[in-house]
């Protein structure tokens, strides 16, 4: 039997310097609030597939470093990523194959960024990944997402309108 590891880092344990790596990190915070207004950006969801800019973008697929907690890539302790598709960033942290040093760009990032990008383990992504969202909870453009898509000379989001009171808001049409 395989003995029970940790799943949280000890009190005080050190974090890795990001300015060690090129580019910015995203890591996994504790989840937000859950809010009744949700964007149109899964997917999955056939009704966002057309109006979802995030399959036209993949600027933070290249920009950021994306890092987590071991155990989401540890089947083991329940994790989903695929282990083989990350890199150790110390004992507590593993971080996406690509997003460690320059030029970055995520293994699992498949297409051309500003055009049209998928990524090859969506159902299987790390809560980073889950995390981002390229409108904020007012609709407005989220800040990581802008800095990723003007380092890709890409222009920042448009604001995303509420179809109709107590409706999810979507992005206009023609948005990036």
């Amino acid at each position: 039997m395989r003995p029970s590891l940790p799943r949280k880092p000890p009190p005080g344990a050190a974090s890795p310097d990001p300015s060690l790596f090129a580019g910015e990190s995203i890591e996994s915070a504790p989840p937000p609030a859950p809010t009744t207004t949700k964007f149109s950006t899964d997917p999955l969801n056939s009704e966002a597939i057309l109006d979802n800019p995030c399959l036209r973008c993949g600027a933070c697929c290249a920009y950021f470093r994306v890092s987590f907690y071991w155990s989401e890539a540890d089947p083991a302790a329940g994790g989903t990523v695929p282990p083989e598709l990350t890199e150790r960033l110390n004992p507590y942290r593993a971080a996406m194959r690509g997003t460690l040093h320059p030029p970055m760009r995520c293994a699992c990032l498949d297409g051309r960024i500003g055009e049209t990008v998928s990524c090859s383990i969506y159902e299987q992504r790390p809560s980073p990944c889950r995390e981002l969202d390229p409108w904020d909870e007012n609709g407005q453009p989220d800040e990581k997402c802008s800095r990723a898509r003007a380092a890709h000379d890409l222009a920042p989001l448009p604001p995303a309108k509420p179809l109709a009171p107590d409706m999810p808001l979507t992005p206009p049409a023609g948005s990036e």
